[in-house]
């Protein structure tokens, strides 16, 4: 039984950098304690020794293996003595025309970005459970989903994917009283869409509103203190949200146009 005054524990994947280091920083000046994992060992190590190692713990896992992220979220657990949230966070994305991208990097794509928050929410969930009051499951979501993506094939499948996993989730763990949240952005400015093709940074361009790694750790942070709305899906800039609400008022051919002419235009301009 919990007695007293706890602090309160979150576990972020693919903390080591861009938005899972910005929501970590973030959650840890609110009084957070943070369980960090990513693949990098060295930039985990780093990481602790900037925020603090009473406040941050960290390991070492790929998402995609079971196995590996087993261990490290029961680690971190105990290290936190439990934990309250979990933010599936890590994720990939490796764009081109679809027969142009390796067949191994859409396996990649889907075992990071789908099997990895599979991953996430079962290993975490009996943790959860184990704490009293509201917990929180979070899991990275994308503009994306409204509709797929030209060059983006396998990466919107696996965000559609991540939204309904979420939602039949929420129906079935709230007697747990366990709540699920997707956070849904444009692209976001990091080191993984530098990396990318031109034509993914010609999307990036045509975002009215530049989205950053602090604008999606915010959003975080609302919905763990309880300050965002109480919708499942979040959705972040007034862009998106303009774009779902059109999806819902729209024919299916005249979002698929759309979307086409959005590929036409950043294919041309590159």
């Amino acid at each position: 039984m919990e007695t007293g005054v706890r602090e309160r524990s979150i576990i972020i994947t693919g903390g080591a950098a861009g938005i899972g280091l910005a929501t970590a920083k973030r959650l840890s000046a609110d009084g957070w304690r943070v369980g960090l994992i990513d693949l990098s060992e060295d930039s985990l190590a780093e990481i602790k020794t900037q925020l603090g190692d009473t406040r941050v713990a960290v390991a070492s896992a790929d998402v995609s293996d079971a196995s590996s992220l087993s261990g490290a979220i029961d680690q971190l657990a105990e290290e936190l003595n439990g934990i309250d949230a979990i933010f599936n966070n890590a994720g990939i994305l490796r764009d081109g025309p679809f027969t142009e991208v390796a067949l191994a990097d859409h396996h990649l794509t889907i075992a990071v970005n789908a099997a990895g928050v599979v991953n996430g929410c079962h290993l975490a969930i009996p943790h959860l459970e184990k704490r009293s009051g509201v917990k929180h499951i979070i899991n990275m979501s994308s503009a994306s989903t409204i509709h797929g993506i030209g060059g983006l094939s396998v990466y919107s499948a696996t965000k559609a994917f991540v939204e309904h996993l979420s939602e039949a989730l929420d129906i079935e763990l709230s007697r747990s009283n366990i709540k699920l949240s997707t956070i849904a952005v444009p692209f976001v400015q990091t080191a993984m869409i530098d990396a990318e093709s031109d034509q993914m940074k010609g999307y990036v361009k045509e975002q009215k509103q530049p989205i950053v790694p602090e604008d999606v750790a915010n959003r975080v942070a609302a919905i763990l203190d309880g300050s965002a709305s109480g919708r499942m899906h979040q959705l972040i800039s007034p862009q998106l949200k303009f774009q779902h609400l059109l999806r819902r008022i729209v024919s299916t051919s005249t979002m698929h146009n759309i979307a086409k002419r959005a590929f036409e235009k950043t294919a041309a301009a590159n």
